[in-house]
């Protein structure tokens, strides 16, 4: 295994998932906070005037096409393909990444899921407001609006990205785009009339008290000890080129998988590339870790 990193800090250092330092209890604390907050106001606000007020306004004008453009690939990156794209790539350290990722999009799927089944609400394009959306993309109606999956895996994506670069002085910049970018994907999905705005803040706040809860239970010790021989496992020449061909899986699931947003095409390319590229050099290093060690048996 590589050695850590120096500039790491201490509230995600891989592997030593039990961190339990000032740094990361204050973050856990903030991550809470604002799940609940944003939990409340999704409650009060759904099914209330102001849903439907904030529905009305937001997404009954004929955007330009290049608005349109930019809310179908804010949009795109939100499907779990897109979200699992972006954190294998992101992963350049020790695996701690590649760890949490199983667990926390198994948990937002399955939350997703049946959140969306007993809820049961109907989508604006199915309501009595429908007639009034300009929708953007795909025209969704029926049941399971609440909560919005796109919303909830943004949140999931970034929170997990924000903590990663914030662990590293020099990108906690980046923390502020990404929080940004995840905030506009949520928010794309009101713009393109496919959620009311109670079904993102209820799925921001479910996707945050996802990520909450499995950092929280990585704490714990039978937990941060399986998570940290998975992440030790990720990192050898052959980990690497596992994660490599989930990379390349998560590629051919996007452009396999209809978005139903035709002019969210650019986002696709863009995901593509850089699923592709990643792979490509992750297995090229696990090919020359694996030749630099068969070199070293051999003397």
């Amino acid at each position: 295994m590589s050695q850590p990193d120096p500039a790491l800090g201490a509230w995600l250092r891989p592997p030593d998932f039990g961190a339990a330092d000032p740094a990361r209890r204050l973050a856990l604390g903030l991550l809470a906070a604002t799940c609940l907050v944003l939990l409340l106001a999704g409650v009060a606000v759904q099914g209330s005037a102001w849903d439907r007020g904030w529905m009305l306004a937001l997404a009954a004008g004929q955007a330009p096409w290049p608005v349109q453009m930019v809310w179908s690939c804010l949009t795109v990156a939100g499907f779990g393909w897109s979200c699992f794209i972006l954190l294998l790539a992101a992963d350049r350290r020790e695996g701690a990444l590649v760890a949490l990722i199983g667990p926390v999009m198994v948990l937002t799927g399955g939350v997703s899921y049946g959140l969306k089944q007993w809820l049961a609400t109907l989508r604006p394009a199915g309501s009595d407001i429908g007639a009034s959306l300009a929708v953007i993309g795909e025209r969704i109606q029926g049941l399971g609006s609440t909560p919005s999956g796109h919303s909830l895996a943004a949140a999931v994506t970034s929170a997990l990205l924000v903590f990663w670069f914030a662990s590293s002085p020099r990108l906690r910049l980046a923390c502020w785009g990404i929080g940004l970018a995840g905030a506009g994907v949520a928010a794309s999905r009101v713009m393109v009339g496919a959620h009311w705005p109670s079904d993102v803040l209820i799925g921001v706040a479910t996707g945050l008290g996802i990520v909450l809860g499995v950092l929280g239970l990585a704490s714990v010790g039978p937990v941060a000890g399986l998570l940290a021989r998975l992440a030790a496992a990720s990192v050898t020449a052959r980990g690497q080129r596992w994660v490599a061909g989930l990379e390349l899986l998560s590629v051919t699931g996007l452009l396999l998988t209809p978005t139903g947003y035709p002019l969210g095409w650019p986002m696709e390319l863009a995901l593509t590339v850089l699923g592709l590229v990643s792979a490509w050099r992750r297995w090229r290093r696990a090919r020359a870790s694996r030749m630099a060690a068969d070199g070293d048996m051999a003397r």
